[in-house]
């Protein structure tokens, strides 16, 4: 979008409508191990990704104290590394999943370039109690990531829910916690020759949430069966007045 957004004074967002799509050429082997109720999937992985469409942050050509963010697209961007998921069942009480994800990757954008390496991990617990009531926690964390410019810092967040069961699991209420600690902050610096600029913005803060879901009705299959009937001319209407 060609707009211009100029909420911040001091960082200016301008869109570039001439930007060309990206496209990603992907490659991956992966390794699916069970044993007993467990599961354990290994992936390794090799990403080129040219035309990559990235963020670009230059002083003003008019005020230099004033940053212009404008959309380009880069050169590439490539991406290799492993990604592991384990899950463990212990019975119909307890799921376990762990994911694991570390990467490197080198991304090249107008006169900007930039390498590292990457992790990624998130966890998830559930558990069912008696009654009909279940627990489930989880949990992620996205490590420090370079970006053409600069860096992304690290994030770590909690999620946390609580539901009780009615009428045979027909029904349900559930209690949820979004960001136990309140702690999902995307903070991204970048640096450069004539500027240290470090930006903070989240999605949405900490919130408590009450979800109450009640079946309605019953679902009458004769309904479908009699559509498909007709669909096929085994039903038709009578126009003479039968």
């Amino acid at each position: 979008m060609p707009g211009i957004q100029a909420n911040d004074k001091q960082n200016i967002t301008i869109g570039n409508p001439n930007l060309q799509p990206e496209f990603i050429n992907l490659a991956e082997l992966n390794y699916n191990k069970i044993f007993g109720t467990h599961n354990w999937l290994f992936t390794i992985y090799f990403s080129n990704e040219t035309n990559t469409l990235k963020p670009l942050v230059q002083p003003s050509t008019v005020d230099s104290t004033i940053l212009v963010t404008t959309f380009v697209n880069g050169k590439n961007e490539i991406t290799y590394g492993s990604d592991n998921t384990l899950r463990l069942a212990f019975g119909k009480k307890l799921d376990i999943m762990m994911n694991a994800n570390i990467f490197k990757f080198n991304v090249v954008v107008d006169t900007f370039s930039n390498t590292g390496w990457a992790a990624n991990g998130k966890a998830s617990i559930n558990y069912r109690l008696p009654s009909g009531i279940s627990l489930q926690l989880n949990g992620a964390y996205e490590g420090n990531r370079p970006i053409p410019q600069g860096n992304r810092k690290g994030i770590a967040f909690m999620d946390f829910a609580i539901k009780k069961s009615f009428f045979n699991n027909t029904a349900n209420v559930t209690f949820s916690i979004n960001d136990i600690f309140n702690s999902r902050k995307d903070i991204t610096i970048y640096t450069q020759p004539t500027y240290i600029q470090e930006s903070m913005r989240r999605r949405e803060t900490r919130y408590f949430k009450v979800t109450l879901q009640i079946p309605f009705g019953k679902a009458d299959a004769s309904f479908f069966k009699k559509s498909n009937r007709k669909s096929e001319g085994q039903d038709q209407p009578d126009f003479n007045g039968g």
